[in-house]
C-alpha cells in the first residue's frame, strides 16, 4: 500500500473554509482562505474558496478577479469557468458570461450549473431553441431539478403551439417543490397563456396560501380576474398588491393600461405616473403616458414623453427628430375649401348586408342594420407632403394632417397607433416626420395606407382605388406613388390592374416627399374599425364595399387567367405557417384540416403564391374552407355559386359582414362555424385563439357544403 493514512489530528483547511461558508461566517472563512494561501502558495483552490466568500458578499468584481487567478493556475476546472460566468452575469456582462459557460461545458459537458445558467442567458437573448436543448440535457442527467423545469418554462413559453408543454413543465416543478409558491406562479402563468384563466386562478390561489405577503402573487391574481373580465375582483387584488408594496411597478402599469382602455383618463394618468416614478426602465410607462395625455388633449406634454421614449428606444435625441402635432381634416373637404379639383365618382349609398349563416356556437345579438358606404371621389391636393407607409397627408406647411379614416370615424379608439402615427386623439395626431427628400415630385397618384402590409386590406382598399383613376383619362401616365417594402404580389397587382397605363414609383419610408400635385382617389368601402372597445360589437358598418370595387378586380384580373379546362377544386386555406399566439390561431387546425382533406379538399398556402397563381387557383374553386384570415379575400376571384365555409369564433367583435358582403356582391354562398374563444394572457378582443368543435364542422359540411 502506498501513501499515508490521515489521523484524527490531521487538519483539512478546505473543510474548515466550507464549514464557515455553510454557517455564514464569512469573516472567518476569509481569514482561513488567507491562511490557506500563505501555507499553500500557488494553490488554485485557495483563490476559488475566497471567490465564494466574495459571492456570498455579492462582491462580483472581486469574485471575478480571484477566479481569473484560479483559472490561471488551473485552466482545466469547469467549475472555475462556470463561476466566472456567474460573476460576469451579475455585473451585466452577459456576452462574456456566455463565453465562460461555454468554456465550462467544453471541459465538462454534463456540468449542471453551466447547462442551466447558460440556458437562462440564451433565453434572455431570444435563443430559446438553444436554451431548450441545454435544459433538456440537464434534466436527462438529473430530472429532480425544479429550477431547471422552471427555466424550461421560460425558454419555451414564447414558442408557438407550446402552451401544453409549458403547463407540463410547470407541473413537474410543482411536484418537486409543492411547498414553494414559485412553481405555482409559473403554472398559473402557463395556464393563463394557454387560455384557461380559471385553472390559472386556482394555481395562483395555492401560491397565495403559501405566501400571503407576496405582492407578485396578488398582482397575478388580479391579472387572472382581469382576463376573465371580473373587474371588481381584479381591482381588489391590485389594491392588495399595492398595500403590500406601494412601489409595485407592474401593478401600477397594468392598472394604467386597464383604466386607459376603460377611458378613465385621469385615473389612468395617475396610475401611469406612479409606475413611471418607481420603475428603473422608463420606456413602457413613457409610451403609455404619452398616449393617455394625448387623448386627454395634453398634446405638448404627451409629445415630450413620447420623445423621451423614442430616445430610450433608439438613442436618437429629440432635437434630431421631428414629431409634429396636427389637427386632422378630410381630403375632399380640404380640396373644396382651397378650390382644388374634387370629383365625385360614386355617390354615398345604403347597403344591407345579408344575414350570415352560422353553425356551432351562435353569437348573440348580431347587428344587421343597414350600413352607409361613403361617396367615392378623386381630389387634387397642392403642395402635399406624403409620409410613405401611411395614408396621412400633411398640408398648409405641415400644419394640417389630411386623414380621412380618423375624420369619418371621429374616434381615436377605432384606430391603431403605429410607428408613423404613434399618438391619436379624436381630432389630432402626432406624426413622426422623417427628413424631407431632395427628390422633386411634380405629380403623382396617392396609393398609400397604414395597413399596406395586409393582403386583404391591400386588395380591398388600395387596388380598387384604380377604378376611380380609370374613370378619368386625364390621369393616364401619372405615376402611382407607393411605399417600399411591398410584397411582390402587391406590385404584381398594380401592374396587372393598371394595365401599364400608370408607371409605379416606389418611395422609401425613411423620407417624406413634397408633391406639387397629388391626386388622391378615396377608398371604395366604408372605413372599418382597427380596434374595438371591450364592450363594442362588430356591425355591418365595418367593411361594406361599393360593388364597383369588387367587379373592377374581377374584370381586370380574371380575363388574364389561363384556361383551366373547367376544373373545379375544393380548397382548404391553411394559416398554420404564418401566425403566433394571440393572432386568432385555430388551435385544432391540424385535426380539422385532416377532416377536410378526407373530403377531397386540397391544402393551399396562398402566402407562398404569386398573385396570378392565387387568382387562377381561386377562380377554379367550387368550395373554400379554412380558419378566417386575409387570404379569404381571394374569394373575390371565385365563381358565383362557390360555397365558402369560414371557421371562426363566437366573439362579439368578429366581423361576419366583411366577407359576407363580397360573397353577396358576387353571388356566392358563405357560412361560418363558430368555436369557443380562449382568453390568452394579454390578448384582447377577437385576436384571441380559439377551438372549433369537430361535430359542428361535420354538421356544416353536411348541411351547407354538401347541400
Amino acid at each position: 500500500m502506498t501513501g499515508t493514512l490521515k489521523t484524527a489530528t490531521d487538519f483539512d483547511p478546505l473543510c474548515e473554509i466550507q464549514d464557515y461558508l455553510k454557517q455564514g461566517k464569512l469573516d472567518a472563512a476569509e481569514t482561513a482562505c488567507m491562511q490557506f494561501m500563505k501555507d499553500s502558495p500557488g494553490n488554485a483552490e485557495a483563490y476559488f474558496q475566497l471567490s465564494l466568500v466574495c459571492m456570498h458578499r455579492k462582491e462580483w468584481q472581486k469574485m471575478h478577479e480571484l477566479l481569473l487567478k484560479a483559472v490561471h493556475l488551473n485552466p482545466h476546472s469547469a467549475i472555475y469557468h462556470a463561476n466566472i460566468g456567474t460573476a460576469l452575469h451579475m455585473q451585466g456582462k452577459n456576452p462574456e458570461a456566455i463565453r465562460s459557460y461555454q468554456q465550462a461545458l467544453t471541459l465538462d459537458p454534463d456540468n449542471l450549473n453551466s447547462l442551466n445558467n447558460l440556458a437562462v442567458l440564451y433565453s434572455l437573448t431570444d435563443k430559446n431553441d438553444e436554451a431548450e436543448k441545454l435544459l433538456k440535457h440537464s434534466l436527462e442527467l438529473d430530472p429532480d431539478q425544479p429550477e431547471a423545469w422552471l427555466n424550461l418554462c421560460s425558454a419555451v413559453q414564447n414558442m408557438d403551439f407550446r402552451e401544453e408543454d409549458v403547463v407540463s413543465y410547470a407541473r413537474k416543478a410543482v411536484a418537486l417543490r409543492p411547498r414553494s409558491p414559485e412553481p405555482y406562479l409559473f403554472l398559473g402563468k402557463a395556464l393563463l397563456r394557454k387560455g384557461d384563466p380559471d385553472a390559472a386562478l386556482e394555481s395562483m390561489n395555492i401560491a397565495l396560501l403559501l405566501d400571503e405577503q407576496n405582492p407578485d402573487i396578488h398582482y397575478r391574481i388580479g391579472i387572472c380576474h382581469l382576463q376573465m373580465e371580473r373587474i371588481p375582483e381584479a381591482i381588489q387584488a391590485f389594491q392588495s398588491a399595492l398595500t403590500l408594496d406601494p412601489r409595485h411597478a407592474d401593478t401600477y402599469y397594468t392598472l394604467a393600461e386597464f383604466l386607459y382602455r376603460l377611458e378613465d383618463f385621469p385615473a389612468a394618468e395617475e396610475a401611469c405616473r406612479n409606475a413611471y416614478e418607481v420603475v428603473s426602465d422608463k420606456l413602457l410607462p413613457e409610451i403609455l403616458l404619452s398616449k393617455i395625455l394625448f387623448v386627454s388633449g395634453k398634446y405638448a406634454e404627451a409629445r415630450k414623453f413620447y420623445e423621451q421614449s423614442f430616445h430610450h428606444q433608439t438613442g436618437i435625441l429629440p432635437a434630431d427628430k421631428k414629431f409634429l402635432v396636427a389637427p386632422v381634416e378630410a381630403v375632399d373637404a380640404w380640396a373644396e375649401k382651397h378650390g382644388t379639383p374634387c370629383k365625385e365618382i360614386l355617390p354615398e349609398r345604403i347597403w344591407q348586408t345579408a344575414d350570415p349563416v352560422i353553425f356551432g356556437s351562435i353569437p348573440e345579438g348580431l347587428h344587421l342594420a343597414p350600413a352607409v358606404i361613403p361617396h367615392a371621389y378623386v381630389a387634387e391636393i397642392s403642395q402635399a407632403v406624403i409620409v410613405p407607409g401611411h395614408e396621412v397627408i400633411l398640408v398648409d406647411h405641415e400644419k394640417i394632417a389630411l386623414y380621412d379614416r380618423l375624420v369619418h370615424m371621429r374616434d381615436w379608439h377605432s384606430l391603431r397607433e403605429d410607428e408613423i402615427v404613434p399618438l391619436i386623439s379624436d381630432d389630432h395626431i402626432l406624426v413622426d416626420v422623417a427628413p424631407k427628400s431632395k427628390m422633386k415630385i411634380k405629380e403623382g397618384i396617392f396609393l398609400m395606407s397604414e395597413a399596406w402590409y395586409n393582403y386583404a386590406h391591400w386588395l380591398s382598399e388600395q387596388v380598387p382605388r384604380l377604378y376611380l383613376i380609370d374613370q378619368m383619362r386625364e390621369y393616364e401616365g401619372i405615376p402611382l406613388l407607393v411605399n417600399d417594402g411591398l410584397y411582390p404580389q402587391q406590385i404584381e397587382s398594380l401592374k396587372l390592374v393598371s394595365g401599364g397605363k400608370n408607371p409605379i414609383k416606389i418611395l422609401p419610408r425613411d423620407s417624406t416627399y413634397l408633391v406639387d400635385r397629388l391626386i388622391c382617389p378615396s377608398i371604395l368601402n366604408a372605413f372599418n374599425k382597427r380596434r374595438y372597445r371591450p364592450t363594442e360589437k362588430a356591425t355591418p358598418a365595418d367593411g361594406p364595399f361599393h360593388p364597383e370595387a369588387i367587379h373592377f378586380l374581377r374584370d381586370r384580373l380574371l380575363p388574364q387567367c389561363r384556361d383551366s379546362g373547367g376544373a373545379r377544386k375544393r380548397l382548404w386555406i391553411s394559416r398554420k405557417n404564418q401566425i403566433k399566439t394571440g393572432q386568432r390561431r385555430l388551435l385544432n387546425e391540424p385535426e380539422l384540416e385532416a377532416l377536410f382533406v378526407e373530403h377531397g379538399f386540397e391544402v393551399v398556402y396562398p402566402e407562398a403564391m404569386s398573385l396570378m397563381e392565387q387568382v387562377e387557383l381561386f377562380a377554379q374553386a367550387e368550395m373554400i374552407a379554412g380558419p378566417g384570415g386575409s387570404a379569404f379575400m381571394n374569394i373575390v376571384f371565385s365563381p358565383p355559386g362557390t360555397r365558402i365555409l369560414i371557421l371562426t369564433k363566437n366573439h362579439p367583435q368578429v366581423n361576419f359582414h366583411y366577407f359576407t358582403n363580397i360573397a353577396q356582391i358576387i353571388g356566392q354562398s358563405i357560412a361560418y362555424v363558430c368555436g369557443d374563444s380562449l382568453k390568452n394572457m394579454g390578448v384582447l378582443g377577437f385576436e384571441t385563439d380559439f377551438i372549433v368543435d369537430t361535430s359542428a364542422v361535420r354538421q356544416a359540411m353536411k348541411s351547407f357544403l354538401d347541400a
